[in-house]
């Protein structure tokens, strides 16, 4: 289901390119795609069914409420981005204000690729945390404001790209340092390799 909407949102995005349909209706089936992308996350965060899905459609339901009477509105692909890094945000964040583990040492001891983190290390770990909250909140707000205004989209749309590029070079880079500074195994592949693994998440404590 997940696969065909997907597509389904490619097709629609070349032909609203060709001048086929319109904005709105490509705005349309992205939200059904992500409605039902969202609300599969939050099941996976530990969500009721039943909840996730009501959490998953309402704000493509509220969106697509307010392109009826607000022009200017795009929700592909802003909306998708926003709350997507609002939910970065929020698991990153966890750790930082309570007594949970932080989600990177949770990762790590996920991976059980080498030894117990020593305090240096966890140390360095909130501030990347810290770090990826900012990155996914700035985010989020971009995405927000493109999605609402049509003059800031002109010029948040090539800054969203180029943010992107510099989160995944930061994604790297950090792996990196960490691999020669602390001595840590992990590798930012083995940390996409476990991200990739949905039954990870419903490990973890968020």
């Amino acid at each position: 289901m997940g696969g065909a909407l997907f597509l389904a949102v490619l097709a629609a995005m070349g032909l609203h390119g060709a001048g086929l349909i319109s904005a709105f209706a490509l705005d349309l089936l992205f939200c059904s795609a992500f409605a039902y992308g969202l609300a599969s996350i939050l099941h996976r965060l530990g969500m009721t069914r039943w909840l996730a899905l009501l959490l998953g459609i309402l704000p493509s339901v509220l969106f697509v409420l307010a392109g009826l009477y607000l022009e200017g509105l795009r929700a592909t692909p802003y909306l998708g981005l926003a709350l997507i890094n609002m939910l970065v945000a929020y698991a990153f964040s966890t750790g930082l204000r309570s007594e949970r583990p932080l989600l990177i040492m949770q990762m790590v001891r996920a991976m059980k690729a080498g030894p117990e983190a020593d305090p240096p290390f966890e140390h360095y770990a909130w501030y990347q945390g810290a770090a990826w909250v900012g990155f996914a909140s700035l985010t989020a707000l971009m995405a927000l404001a493109a999605m609402i205004s049509s003059s800031a989209r002109e010029w948040l749309g090539p800054g969203l790209g180029g943010f992107a590029l510099f989160q995944g070079l930061w994604f790297v880079v950090s792996h990196e340092y960490a691999q020669w500074r602390y001595q840590r195994p992990e590798s930012w592949r083995d940390t996409i390799r476990l991200m990739a693994r949905p039954s990870v998440w419903e490990e973890f404590d968020l």
